[in-house]
């Protein structure tokens, strides 16, 4: 996402404008995997040779991840067999300079079928960890985030995948700090609320 907003001047999805990676997303993938590829490799090489190639660091995967499929993509979405073989791909990379790297998998908490989107990454990609994107995560809820129609659960990844669950609670749309409801970041500090969210599958915050 990062490289396409540098590169291409993308924005979130849940920024206002047309010029999105809801919109132009795919587009930039399927024209740029070889830079999107090597810039992973460029990480990963940098990290080994400031950590040693035994470090075993935690790698938070592309954000957002299934808004690269969405009908919305001018050309149309991707296939979800070609995203698994990429993420494949973009884990191998990595897993070339630092093959003790943990791989977390972004959880996209819209995608109300969790078990259809995420079994095929499951089966057939090295992942470690979950963890979901762009803050405003619920602390005091069930549910990952409070937007419309977001149904999906904390215990539910946790369920479908087995794994621990990194929460991103920190910012609001875009990166901003803060956001619309204060509660986002405060629950979290809740004793009571984290323990809860720990019997759901979260292991750690950031």
């Amino acid at each position: 996402a990062m490289l396409a907003r540098h590169t291409q001047g993308l924005h979130d999805c849940d920024v206002k404008g047309a010029h999105s990676l809801c919109v132009h997303g795919a587009d930039f993938i399927r024209r740029k995997e070889a830079l999107i590829l090597d810039t992973y490799e460029h990480y990963a090489n940098e990290t080994a040779k400031r950590l040693g190639d035994d470090a075993q660091v935690i790698w938070l995967m592309e954000p957002d991840w299934h808004q690269y499929s969405a009908p919305t993509q001018r050309g149309g979405g991707l296939r979800q067999r070609t995203m698994v073989t990429l993420f494949g791909r973009m884990v191998a990379r990595i897993k070339r300079h630092l093959p003790k790297a943990k791989i977390s998998f972004d959880i996209s908490p819209w995608v109300n079928d969790q078990e259809a989107w995420l079994r095929p990454f499951l089966e057939r990609c090295e992942i470690d960890y979950m963890h979901t994107s762009g803050g405003r995560t619920l602390g005091d809820s069930t549910r990952v985030r409070a937007d419309a129609n977001n149904l999906v659960t904390w215990r539910e990844v946790h369920r479908i995948t087995g794994k621990g669950i990194i929460a991103d609670t920190g910012y609001g749309v875009g990166g901003a700090r803060g956001s619309a409801d204060p509660q986002f970041d405060v629950a979290w500090y809740n004793e009571t609320h984290l323990r809860d969210r720990i019997a759901d599958g979260v292991i750690a915050l950031t």
